[in-house]
């Protein structure tokens, strides 16, 4: 890794940079150094206009003709399949919905209604607070006997044992980067027969993964304009080829699969 030690060279390799052109798109403030597109994007030109053209026209003119003549009943699909090219996983498999916080608790409750007889969800410290707090909640809601156990992140492997019904962990923290081996993780869960839930907020653009995805389901933590995020039960097999290419891959047309 190339270490920057002054402005010069930060400078220089900004102008090498394929994607400065990108700058354009998009409305900064002048003289605005932004490092928080995480939480909140910068506004991209084209948003003002489409967001006008929803409000006066979708909206104000043709009202509820509108889930028909401007497609508003197959957008999480639409927008879903946009966020495929960037995560690597077929067309028609992504659905943009809720947010990520209430996603997970849909798709944690069905996970611990499938294994409902252990009763240990397990994840790990490094995971994202309101993913936890997720966990917690629906625990306490269900007060049947069911728990959290949360485990130092380097200690996840050797926690998954028999008593454990889900394993609900975060591909990259947050904070440090660091990258849980999800190939690991979920071979060694399903040899001990749970179920896997991973949180792929994070995880678009950190680096290409290794497995193919054929259940996600889309959403953002919060804010407007972030880089899209992703809860998904974990359905994945090893990529076998490009993202997207092989037709045995790709569930039927409307019909995305259920997580495993």
């Amino acid at each position: 890794m190339e270490i920057i030690m002054n402005r010069k060279d930060a400078v220089a390799l900004d102008r090498k940079d394929s994607f400065a052109k990108k700058r354009k798109l998009f409305s900064l403030p002048k003289g605005m150094i932004y490092l928080d597109g995480n939480s909140l994007g910068v506004l991209p030109k084209a948003a003002g206009p489409r967001v006008r053209h929803a409000v006066e026209v979708e909206w104000r003119r043709d009202l509820i003709t509108s889930w028909n003549k401007n497609g508003w009943w197959n957008l999480p699909r639409k927008v879903g399949d946009k966020i495929a090219k960037v995560i690597g996983a077929a067309p028609g498999s992504v659905i943009v919905a809720d947010t990520i916080s209430v996603n997970l608790f849909k798709v944690l409750s069905a996970a611990v209604a499938k294994r409902h007889e252990r009763k240990i969800i397990l994840s790990d410290s490094g995971n994202f607070p309101s993913d936890l707090y997720v966990a917690q909640g629906l625990t306490q809601f269900m007060n049947d006997g069911h728990r959290l156990k949360v485990v130092a992140p380097e200690h996840v492997m050797e926690a998954i044992k028999d008593e454990v019904g889900v394993v609900m962990i975060t591909d990259v923290d947050y904070r440090s980067a660091r990258r849980h081996d999800m190939k690991a993780i979920t071979a060694r869960a399903h040899q001990k027969g749970c179920l896997v839930i991973w949180d792929l907020a994070h995880s678009a653009g950190r680096s290409r993964s290794p497995w193919r995805w054929s259940a996600i389901v889309g959403s953002s933590r919060t804010g407007a304009g972030r880089t899209p995020a992703w809860s998904s039960a974990a359905n994945l097999r090893p990529r076998s080829g490009p993202p997207g290419r092989s037709g045995a891959d790709r569930p039927a047309p409307g019909r995305p699969r259920r997580a495993k």
